[in-house]
């Protein structure tokens, strides 16, 4: 019983992967913030979570090394997640970096907010159709030292442990869900 259990499920997260691929947006398969974490409830309307964007999973964190110690950190949500909590998914990776590149501090410029608005478009994938898409994104320039040269150099490892703590226990209200979901069909002009 318990392998046809788990074969029902992974159906269900293939069917619900694939139906992404064929136009139909399908469920995000994240805990929504509200249900708390680990409950495993199958969400419509989940924030984005700490996470690196990749092509299956559009929505997270990516960076570019601009020269060895200067990034450029994106962070790039769903429709529902609030920007403020995409310039802590942002800053989070900056300090991330950090770490990973041995720098104790680094300085991140002012936010850059942008929405990504596209259409669905047929026959631009293998299965047809490419769905639309309605996102809300921010970019920051980062730069690194290995010793804090003003004010505005923030330590990184303490600053990752804070932010990622801090995103991993944060809700985010059905109200502020709602606002952004607006704020972005309304800047796609929908």
């Amino acid at each position: 019983m318990l392998v046809s259990s788990s074969y029902r499920f992974l159906h269900l997260i293939v069917v619900a992967a694939l139906g992404g691929c064929s136009g139909n947006p399908g469920p995000t398969l994240a805990p929504d913030a509200t249900s708390g974490a680990g409950s495993g409830v199958v969400s419509l309307g989940a924030v984005t979570s700490y996470g690196a964007a990749n092509a299956i999973v559009t929505t997270g964190y990516s960076d570019r090394e601009l020269a060895p110690d200067h990034f450029e950190v994106r962070a790039k949500g769903s429709i529902v997640t609030p920007p403020e909590r995409l310039e802590k998914i942002a800053l989070a990776r900056a300090a991330e970096i950090g770490v990973e590149q041995k720098f104790k501090f680094f300085k991140a410029g002012a936010f850059a907010h942008a929405v990504v608005c596209k259409e669905a478009k047929e026959g631009a994938h293998k299965s047809g159709r490419v769905a639309a898409e309605r996102a809300p994104a921010v970019a920051v320039d980062v730069v690194y030292a290995k010793a804090a040269t003003d004010p505005g150099y923030l330590p990184a490892a303490e600053t990752f442990e804070r932010l990622s703590g801090e995103l991993g226990q944060e809700g985010v209200s059905p109200e502020a869900k709602a606002a952004s979901a607006a704020a972005v069909q309304a800047k796609c002009g929908k």
